[in-house]
């Protein structure tokens, strides 16, 4: 009987920790009010009817550089010596480069690089073009070979985009007024930047939203590096269930470290 009653006891405890531990999976959501591809997944577990403890996981997607910082940066190529600039960055690498022409034309050809063991074809793309243009300068040192070199670079620049992923949490409290779930975090760093976000489900559909809203209270505050918090505004973000199809034109992907 004893045995019994402990078995029942431990049923029904494990039973509540279930139902105070309620796993919620929300995602994907984006958002169409960022400069580039802005993704989120949630991860929760309810602990009672009016918390919720998340790990977030966002996927940021955006060019390397802007067309303005790469315009900037032609105009001043345009002002310098660039077979003078080539031979300053890369001149040092030019003897090997030439010196083993065949091998790697060969090794483009094959799959089989240099060292005898088989090339990622997909990564090894993607440095063709430029190994190649720097080949160009490297047998032909002139004006003209050099700026088509640093040409090719800004171009594929320009079709480069860089991917970062970062992990964060939150806590989450039902606001019963209006049915929604939020979260406050801040005020933090020089900028006293405030972050408040609302999840809120869809009785219908049963799909979420989230709203991100970004506020500064100390906008003459002045940051590491020395920008002041004005030149980044307050903001918000809508993140929807709903995808878009987005023409991010990437022809190179890099993955930006943390």
């Amino acid at each position: 009987m004893l045995r019994f009653v402990g078995c029942l006891l431990l049923a029904v405890l494990w039973n509540c920790q279930s139902v105070l531990a309620e796993e919620v999976r929300i995602g994907h959501l984006e958002t169409n009010d960022d400069t580039g591809i802005n993704w989120l997944y949630f991860n929760c577990q309810k602990s009672g009817s009016a918390q919720m403890q998340c790990d977030i996981l966002q996927t940021l997607i955006s060019k390397k550089k802007t067309d303005v910082e790469i315009d900037a940066e032609l105009k001043e190529l345009n002002g310098t010596d660039s077979l003078a600039q080539f031979n300053k960055i890369f001149g040092e690498g030019c003897k090997s480069l030439v010196a083993n022409e065949g091998k790697l034309r060969s090794a483009q050809k094959s799959g089989i690089g240099v060292d005898g063991k088989p090339v990622n074809l997909r990564i090894a793309a993607a440095g063709w073009p430029m190994m190649f243009g720097m080949l160009d300068v490297c047998k032909t040192p002139t004006q003209e070979s050099a700026s088509r070199f640093f040409k090719l670079t800004t171009d594929e620049e320009r079709r480069s985009c860089k991917v970062h992923t970062f992990m964060s949490k939150a806590s989450f409290t039902f606001i019963r007024e209006t049915n929604s779930w939020t979260t406050k975090e801040g005020p933090t760093g020089p900028c006293g930047t405030f972050v408040l976000g609302t999840l809120t489900q869809d009785q219908k559909t049963s799909f979420w939203s989230y709203v991100e809203k970004t506020l500064r209270t100390n906008p003459k505050g002045v940051l590491p590096l020395g920008q002041s918090c004005s030149l980044f505004p307050e903001h918000t973000a809508n993140y929807s269930w709903r995808t878009t199809r987005t023409l991010a034109a990437c022809d190179f992907i890099e993955s930006e470290p943390d």
